[in-house]
């Protein structure tokens, strides 16, 4: 069982300082019909940026942004990658790239970009780490895929899907303890989720699991243990019976000495 989540890359947006506000500004542009689109991203770039804003780059990323709502992934790929060249400190532009590579499965690309993102993060390097660990996992990378999720947290211990993912990722390595602990920290930053009975399954049979190796291990080392003093009591009748024979063998030898001494003498005699 994984839960899901994985992998869902994150394009975000911040502002007011409020943690999860970007999450509910997208969430409300994806449900905003594509006519009103235009005007929506307009009074975000007044929100984030001011009137100056409004540059030619802007325009792009409005477009490229547009473009991507509307899932025309390969139209909005080339609008934004014209953008990050005219604005390469536009931090949003990298992780729209970056979820469009996902979504036309160009991994490696998606990877690049997003790395290239980190450079000038300062808002959202959080996902831009989480981003990059998504599309590592697809790859099966999951090693590196637990780092780049424990990048996201640690630029932000606030990012619950970091450590959901985190989660499956190391269910993944084998990392139960880990994955145990990721799954309750989620739980206590996400209380109301849907999925918490879902998680709380996963959490019962990764326990399970863990205590039933804890068991196996020490029944193992048990086992081993009687195995390795049965060996030496084995070894130790075979030594205290090989030091009887060599002490019966010197025995004989000094006897055998003393026949041969009564025999010369009687000889003399003769």
């Amino acid at each position: 069982m994984v839960i899901s989540v994985m992998p869902t890359s994150i394009v975000g947006m911040r502002y007011s300082g409020m943690y999860d506000s970007r999450y509910r500004l997208i969430s409300f542009a994806r449900h905003v019909k594509p006519s009103s689109l235009r005007v929506f991203f307009a009074l975000l770039a007044l929100i984030f940026f001011g009137p100056a804003s409004l540059s030619a780059d802007t325009d792009l990323l409005s477009k490229g942004e547009q473009l991507f709502l509307e899932n025309r992934f390969a139209e909005a790929m080339s609008v934004l990658e014209s953008a990050v060249v005219q604005n390469p400190q536009n931090e949003r532009i990298y992780l729209y790239l970056g979820t469009i590579y996902e979504k036309l499965d160009m991994y490696d690309e998606a990877i690049s970009i997003l790395q290239k993102g980190t450079l000038v993060a300062d808002l959202y390097a959080d996902l831009m780490y989480f981003n990059i660990a998504n599309n590592l996992f697809k790859q099966q990378k999951t090693a590196l895929a637990e780092e780049m999720y424990t990048r996201s947290i640690n630029s932000n211990p606030k990012l619950d899907v970091a450590y959901l993912n985190r989660a499956n990722n190391r269910v993944q390595l084998g990392e139960y303890e880990s994955a145990v602990e990721d799954y309750r920290v989620y739980l206590n930053l996400q209380p109301a989720t849907e999925q918490r009975e879902s998680i709380e399954q996963m959490i019962a049979l990764l326990t399970a699991q863990i205590e039933a190796e804890v068991k196996r291990i020490a029944e193992e080392r048990e086992r081993k243990l009687a195995e390795e003093a049965k060996q030496r009591a084995l070894l130790d009748e075979v030594l205290s019976s090989l030091r009887k024979a060599s002490e019966g063998t010197k025995n004989l030898g000094i006897e055998t000495e003393g026949i041969e001494e009564i025999e010369t003498e009687t000889d003399i005699v003769d």
